[in-house]
């Protein structure tokens, strides 16, 4: 889910067919362990960033519409303050308009007053007199009717302006505190923003050193696999690689060998347990931890040959007779004639299960093909001429077959189902396969190593003077 699948691949450690099988083991589950904590961290911190990255986008945009809404606001705050403004003017000339009328009411009231004092004073003498004054008086009242007029106009007027005015400034009012509502919820969006765009520079710093540390820790983790065991059929990984590698390998030297990988499984387990013969163990690099030894072959044990030391104690530690030597238990004179390097490192070391499995896969394919029953029958038969051995083998190679089933080309996620434990699991075995291993029953898989031989002995490393 974490798009690591080929940097597992590119650090695999195994044939890419063993890649993902699972495997059990304390130091391998601790490094699983980890890496799959490490894998779920960088999957969580992938998923919080585009969480985070998509609620910036959503205060972004939000923001966008504030701003927009502030700066209508701010445009319509100013429309209104324009038209407060000339009501607030037009209200002042009214007011002054009011006023003036008012005063001139006053003063045509002061002024009637005072000539209808001076007339009573003076008298009047005649008609023509009178008449006069009756036309001022008409006059004046028709003033004072005007101004009354003007008067009630003009306070109509400032009665409306006032309520405008009141309503515009109720307008600005709300409109200011909108705004104000406005800016703090873009004072609010830009602080989210850079909050969240602070958590994603975090996030992405974990993330980075994530991606970085990940390769590390997926080569602890194959390197640890090595030396664990898949729990199916308790074989370690690296025995089980060995084969594997040994039955492609093989086919540069002999490219009409079909050997199949569990036919030396079947004799690696049978002649000393895949290498863990007297309890010891294969370490990472296929080297046994301690030299796994048959017994000498001098006669004096019943069933056994007499074989004169033919590698001068090299690689068994005898320079009088011969011992059988290593995983497979290679006579060191056969190791002679057959021994095939398959680490690279130059030498061919019957002790090492990458060279041994090589060698055994080259001495099974001089007696035939193994491509049907007879041949396997003869080349098993060569190693071990025993019908008991090459039903406990054979026995044990078809156990294998059932029990793990391996994928046949590397990893395609097109086709391979791949489970939290890295293991292939193909819902059905070809058991049409299994018959080539021939109709025999299977003996027991807990075959004691060396059965089909005299018990191999084990000596600590450096007994056989093999430098």
């Amino acid at each position: 889910e974490v798009g690591f699948e080929d940097t597992w691949y590119s650090l695999t450690t195994t044939h890419p067919r063993l890649a993902l099988i699972s495997v059990a083991g304390t130091i391998a589950d601790q490094t699983r362990a980890t890496l799959l904590e490490e894998l779920n961290d960088l999957g969580d911190a992938r998923t919080a960033i585009e969480r985070l990255l998509e609620a910036i986008e959503d205060a972004r945009s939000e923001l966008k519409d504030v701003d927009e809404s502030i700066d209508e606001t701010t445009t319509e705050l100013a429309e209104l303050g324009v038209s407060r403004s000339a009501t607030a003017t037009n209200l002042s000339w009214l007011q002054s308009e009011h006023a003036r009328v008012v005063k001139g009411l006053q003063d045509t009231a002061i002024g009637v007053f005072v000539a209808e004092e001076q007339a009573g004073a003076a008298g009047i003498d005649d008609v023509g007199q009178y008449n006069d004054q009756q036309i001022l008086a008409e006059r004046v009242g028709a003033t004072i009717e005007e101004l009354l007029f003007v008067k009630a106009t003009r306070e109509a007027d400032i009665s409306t302006s006032t309520a405008r005015l009141d309503r515009l400034d109720a307008q600005i009012g709300a409109e200011e505190d909108a705004l104000t509502g406005l800016e703090q919820r873009a004072d609010t969006l830009r602080g989210t923003i850079d909050r969240l765009t602070n958590e994603v520079t975090a996030l992405t710093q974990r993330r980075v050193a994530l991606e970085t540390g990940l390769p590390a820790t997926m080569a602890l983790a194959q390197q640890a696999r090595l030396e664990a065991t898949e729990p199916t059929i308790g074989v370690s990984l690296v025995a089980i690689d060995a084969y594997v590698q040994a039955v492609e390998d093989i086919i540069e030297v002999k490219p009409n060998c079909v050997i199949r990988w569990e036919i030396l499984a079947g004799i690696a387990k049978i002649e000393s347990g895949h290498g863990t013969f007297g309890g010891g163990y294969l370490r990472a690099n296929g080297d046994v931890s301690s030299r796994i030894l048959g017994p000498l072959l001098d006669g004096s044990l019943e069933g056994t040959a007499v074989i004169a030391d033919t590698d001068g104690g090299r690689l068994d530690g005898n320079a009088e007779f011969d011992a059988a030597v290593g995983p497979f238990q290679f006579i060191p004179g056969t190791w002679k004639s057959f021994a095939l390097d398959a680490t690279g490192d130059g030498f061919a070391d019957p002790h090492n299960m990458y060279d041994g499995a090589l060698s055994a896969a080259g001495y099974l394919c001089t007696s035939s093909s193994l491509a049907d029953d007879a041949g396997i029958a003869r080349s098993v038969l060569s190693y071990n001429q025993s019908q008991k051995y090459l039903a406990d083998v054979t026995g044990v190679a078809r156990d294998y077959i059932v029990r793990l089933a391996l994928p046949e080309a590397a990893f395609d996620p097109e086709t391979l189902e791949v489970d939290d434990g890295w293991a292939l699991r193909p819902e059905e075995v070809d058991y049409e396969e299994i018959g080539q291993l021939g109709r025999v029953e299977p003996a027991a898989a807990a075959a004691t190593p060396g059965q089909a031989r005299a018990e191999p002995v084990q000596t600590t490393e450096g007994d056989s003077g093999l430098e």
